[in-house]
């Protein structure tokens, strides 16, 4: 299943709400249309979705490391009594 790069590029800027009305009314006609488009267009939001949960999984992390260091170590004491 070869895809284009231009057809690529249309499915995120359809993601991203990126089309104009005309370009959005033109694409969602083609998905009626085309099987392969919907399954293309499901895949990319799974992407999406997969992308956003990898990085708010690592934010946390980092998150939790500046926790730790800030509020778990002896040595930021006097940070700890300044923000409180």
């Amino acid at each position: 299943m070869k895809t284009s790069m231009s057809e690529t590029i249309l499915i995120e800027r359809y993601l991203w709400g990126e089309l104009s009305p005309l370009e959005k009314q033109n694409f969602k006609a083609r998905l009626l249309q085309s099987p392969r488009l919907r399954l293309r267009v499901y895949f990319q939001k799974k992407v999406h979705l997969l992308v956003k949960l990898y990085h708010r999984k690592k934010l946390k992390a980092e998150l939790e490391v500046l926790h730790e260091e800030l509020f778990c170590n002896p040595e930021k004491t006097q940070f700890r009594e300044n923000i409180h």
